[in-house]
């Protein structure tokens, strides 16, 4: 709890409830937002995620491509 020296005007205390009302409703707007988007987000995530594993699992294997198709490697 603050305790005050002397309490506020009646034009700081004004400015403090506007204050708050405009943060508390960029939060609100803010958090709209994020839960309207979610569904695109996670689908753009998993296609990268895809991608990224596909091509790694490529690199790893790659090396070893004659043991997995049973042929004598070239060298």
């Amino acid at each position: 709890m603050v305790v005050w020296s002397y309490p506020p005007t009646p034009k700081q205390l004004a400015m403090t409830i506007g204050f708050f009302i405009s943060g508390a409703s960029l939060f609100a707007a803010g958090a709209y937002l994020s839960l309207v988007n979610i569904a695109p987000q996670q689908a753009r995530a998993k296609a990268h995620a895809d991608i990224v594993l596909r091509g790694s699992r490529l690199c790893l294997l790659l090396p070893y491509r004659h043991i997995l198709y049973h042929r004598a490697p070239n060298l």
